[in-house]
C-alpha cells in the first residue's frame, strides 16, 4: 500500500524494478546500421526508458524511444563500432530514484553473437 503523505518515504511506494534486457540487431550488408531492442519487463506511471550508447566518441543517452509494446522500445542506430548498449530504466517518484541496468552489450561487426536482419 502506498501512501501519498509527508510522513511516509517514498521508496516504499516503488515497486521492485526487474533488470531490463537488450538485444542487438544488425542490417545485412550495412554494419553501422543497428537496430536496439530493450525489453524492460514492467512499466509504472513514473517508469522513464533510455539507452546508453558508448562508442570511441563518448557517452551518450538516447530518450523516448520508439515503443512496440508497452515494455518493449527500438532504437535505430547508426554508429562506427565497437560500441557498447545499456538499456536503462528510471523510476522516479519525487526525491526516490530506482534505475535499473541491463547487462552490457558489447558491438563488433562480424560478432557471431548478432542477429542479422534484412531492412526492407
Amino acid at each position: 500500500l502506498c501512501i501519498n503523505t509527508a510522513a511516509v518515504y517514498l521508496s516504499a511506494c516503488v515497486p521492485d524494478i526487474p533488470d531490463p534486457s537488450v538485444e542487438v540487431y544488425q542490417q545485412v550488408g550495412n554494419s553501422k546500421s543497428l537496430i536496439v531492442v530493450c525489453q524492460f519487463k514492467m512499466k509504472t506511471s513514473v517508469s522513464s526508458f533510455h539507452l546508453s550508447v558508448r562508442n570511441g566518441d563518448g557517452k551518450r543517452m538516447l530518450n523516448n524511444p520508439a515503443c512496440i509494446a508497452e515494455t518493449t522500445c527500438v532504437f535505430n542506430i547508426t554508429t562506427t563500432s565497437p560500441v557498447s548498449f545499456t538499456c536503462v530504466h528510471v523510476v522516479s517518484a519525487r526525491t526516490d530514484i530506482q534505475t535499473q541496468l541491463s547487462d552490457v552489450f558489447i558491438y563488433q561487426p562480424y560478432s557471431k553473437i548478432l542477429h542479422s536482419v534484412q531492412l526492407i
